[in-house]
């Protein structure tokens, strides 16, 4: 499988190959969807020494990424606020899961710091 990575990994982060390539491979396989690739991708690179270097949005991390008015199947950390700049791209993807509703609590409030330019 390594192999495969590999050569299908021409071009881009360790990470997003070895999660492209789990897509490409197993994402037609009835019941399995973007979270579980996410998480295979996530566990297999770890083991590997490959992190996201991106904010991958699916499931309850695509709904709190909309809190931001974020969208699509990745961010860039830099989208979000200031204060989670401390964290790693899957720590963001962590809070902003746990913490999706929330986010949109302070979002309906007019509470929700946003990413300043």
């Amino acid at each position: 499988m390594l192999s495969d990575v590999s050569a299908h990994a021409v071009g881009c982060e360790p990470f997003d190959c070895l999660h492209d390539y789990l897509w490409a491979r197993y994402g037609s396989v009835d019941g399995i969807g973007p979270l579980y690739i996410y998480d295979l991708a996530l566990r297999l690179g770890a083991s590997l020494g490959f992190k996201p270097t991106k904010v991958y949005l699916h499931a309850g991390t695509a709904r709190g990424a909309k809190a931001f008015g974020i969208k699509g199947a990745t961010a860039s950390p830099t989208q979000f606020p200031e204060a989670l700049d401390e964290l790693e791209p899957y720590e963001i993807e962590n809070f902003l899961c746990i913490y999706e509703v929330e986010l949109h609590a302070l979002k309906d409030r007019g509470r929700l710091p946003l990413r300043r330019e």
